[in-house]
């Protein structure tokens, strides 16, 4: 696993270090940028986040942009899934490395038909990105030409799909139209759900299954319940600052299209860098839980905060963790508490690092709290620079290359992470005898 783990974030560093350097070429640029500067976006559009420390809409020419564009789609599908394509492609073998590679990039539960479930994924995606794509074009091409439309519109709905939140536009989202809006909310709920549920939810609908797994379960409930608490405290605490000056129509659909976001990706349609201070607070928790295993989304997942909430509340009844009458294995509840400990101590100590080491006029302690619960959870949205570009742009070479390591972290997966920088020797285990202590 340790193998397995490491192979998968180099794969991502060198696909990043590879577009950093097509992107220095003069053609891909209508500015001068830094290899750093360079570096950072391709690590965002790898790690499928959406952070920048400049504008890609204006300071990217067209082929610059579609290098993003790629580095999106290979980010968000799996490099090592991508790969494995080709050699189903040209009918090569896959072998036992190779499986566990896949259901480490994939979250499948077992070696049984993860080459046909890889199949299935690169079906899906396509089918789902060009009925995207299709559907914005249908919407931009009222207000530019063909040819622009084509390209923004792919643009976009890989960049929603894949949960990255670049965007072509130079305001982002502002000021577009509710259907497009409307489109690309459902394109990051879809890819933010993971291809395990979708799958079964198919598998259900064609009644080629009789019942959802426990996961696909939770998944589903937990994403409604998140989607439904951003959008009513974004609702609540914004309604008379940045959403004053939208009609009631606007303010629920900004509201609700800002709770979406939440969940990994980071398009916005107003600008959020008059957030208050509670709004602020809560938007970085739901960044920091993200969307659900398996999919193009980042953070530490919906399962396993609410694995957390259902032991929590059960263990308080001297109850098992016990959902849809399925207990839940003990070693799955001890790494959902690993998991939120290690990401809580990792947000905790970057928050300190990066109020300590940025310049005074940078120390706005929310606004940096905000920044890394954003790459952390792979979101992308930020409270700016005043301009298109994130807070990040205002960082020192540190915070830049600290914000880059969030983004890898929270890609791969604090567990992950934690198991690659974490070397574990082995020994032989030996039981001691208990003491208890108290609480």
């Amino acid at each position: 696993m340790n193998k397995a783990f490491k192979i998968i974030l180099l794969s991502y560093v060198c696909m990043a270090l590879i577009g950093a350097f097509i992107l220095n070429m003069d053609i891909m640029r209508t500015k001068q940028l830094s290899f750093l500067e360079l570096f950072f976006v391709t690590s965002s559009a790898i790690c499928v986040t959406g952070l920048s420390t400049f504008n890609i809409s204006t300071d990217l020419s067209i082929y610059g942009q579609s290098v993003i564009l790629a580095l999106i789609q290979i980010g968000g599908f799996g490099f090592i899934l991508m790969a494995a394509l080709i050699f189903i492609l040209f009918r090569q073998k896959i072998g036992y490395f190779g499986r566990n590679l896949l259901i480490q990039q994939t979250s499948y539960p077992n070696f049984k038909g993860i080459i046909k479930f890889s199949i299935k994924i690169f079906i899906f995606v396509f089918t789902i990105e060009c009925i995207g794509a299709f559907l914005i074009f249908l919407d931009l091409s009222f207000n530019m030409s063909i040819k622009q439309s084509i390209f923004h519109a792919v643009f976009h709905s890989i960049s929603a799909f894949n949960n990255a939140g670049f965007s072509t536009f130079s305001n982002n989202l502002v000021n577009q139209s509710f259907i497009l809006n409307f489109i690309i909310s459902i394109l990051i709920i879809l890819g933010g759900l993971g291809f395990l549920v979708i799958d079964e939810c198919i598998l259900y609908y064609k009644k080629q299954i009789y019942r959802l797994s426990v996961h696909s379960k939770i998944v589903l409930i937990s994403t409604i319940v998140f989607l439904f608490i951003g959008f009513a405290l974004i609702f609540l605490f914004e309604y008379n600052n940045t959403l004053s000056h939208f009609d009631i129509f606007n303010k629920i659909s900004n509201a609700f299209f800002y709770s979406v976001n939440l969940r990994t990706s980071g398009f916005n349609t107003f600008d959020i860098s008059n957030l208050n201070d509670q709004s602020i607070f809560f938007s970085s928790i739901l960044m920091v839980i993200g969307a659900s295993p398996g999919g193009t989304a980042g953070g530490i997942k919906t399962v396993t905060v609410a694995i957390f909430l259902i032991y929590t509340f059960k263990s308080f009844r001297n109850e098992d963790c016990v959902v849809f009458k399925r207990e839940i294995p003990k070693q799955t509840v001890n790494k959902a508490f690993l998991i939120l400990v290690s990401a809580l101590f990792y947000i905790m100590i970057s928050t300190l690092i990066l109020s300590a080491t940025q310049d005074r006029e940078n120390k706005q302690f929310l606004d940096i709290f905000y920044e890394i619960c954003s790459a952390f959870g792979t979101v992308g949205l930020s409270i700016g620079d005043g301009g298109s570009a994130s807070l990040t742009s205002k960082f020192n070479d540190f915070g830049k290359i600290y914000i880059i390591i969030l983004m890898y972290l929270g890609r791969v997966g604090v567990f992950a992470f934690s198991v690659v920088i974490i070397t574990k020797k082995n020994k032989e285990k030996i039981s001691y005898l208990e003491e208890d202590v108290i609480l």
